[in-house]
């Protein structure tokens, strides 16, 4: 069992300092998930089945945080896009909407222990995981938040998503014998796809049905905000 009494809390609100990474992109309401959208232990738990997937805007960030109130770390992070859940208020229980983060890596233990606990956009409770250091800790109730992300520093770039294999010898950067295709955990039902010369994925270009090249911007000296969040069981 984790031993999250080990790990300082750090409480809500957040006020952080990063550089932001992004792109967006849109997935039709009747595009099922693909299963690398959770990570092994939420994907067979209630996280993934509590709420309904029903597509929009999603977008992939990768965010280097200078200062925090846990000390600098880098996170990355998928929203899929817009799920359905129940919500109580007031005693009343009513449908909504809402975008999601379905999966998210961090480089240290004490964010990944306080994220787990205290923030997502829209979280349905997450199970406990094995970690050493109790940082995979689980929770019980739902909890929502709406997280503020500005930076006067903001740029656009072009984002490739194509899913080339990782060369083993030569300098070319060509696809050779004994190559290992890259690792995008693609959904085993999926149809082969018909990707070009040097291409490994179940998905040319990473999210099926995506184009190669996806606007994408870049926040430097960014401010985000997560605010105390809602939670209701």
């Amino acid at each position: 069992m984790s031993e999250p009494s080990t790990i300082p809390v750090a409480p809500p609100p957040w006020t952080l300092k990063a550089t932001v990474y992004m792109f967006a992109f849109h997935v039709p309401s009747k595009q099922p998930l693909p299963s690398f959208a959770y990570s092994p232990l939420e994907s067979q738990s209630a996280f993934a089945s509590s709420s309904k997937f029903c597509g929009g805007l999603g977008s992939v960030q990768v965010i280097r945080y200078t200062e925090s109130p846990v000390g600098p770390y880098d996170e990355m992070l998928l929203v899929p896009g817009n799920f359905e859940y129940e919500s109580k208020e007031g005693g009343k229980v009513t449908t909504k909407r809402n975008l999601q983060v379905s999966r998210i890596y961090v480089s240290q233990k004490l964010t990944c222990y306080n994220g787990r606990i205290n923030f997502n956009l829209v979280q349905p409770p997450l199970p406990e995981g094995q970690a050493k250091g109790g940082e995979l800790a689980g929770t019980n109730d739902w909890c929502k938040i709406l997280p503020l992300e500005y930076s006067s520093k903001t740029s656009m770039t072009w984002v490739d998503l194509q899913q080339v294999a990782k060369t083993v010898g030569g300098d070319s950067g060509k696809p050779q014998k004994g190559d290992t295709p890259s690792t995008t955990g693609g959904s085993e039902s999926a149809a082969p796809g018909k990707a070009p010369d040097g291409v490994y994925s179940d998905f040319e270009n990473w999210w099926p049905g995506l184009g190669r090249w996806q606007i994408g911007l870049k926040m430097e000296d960014a401010t985000i905000e997560f605010g105390e969040g809602k939670h209701w069981d």
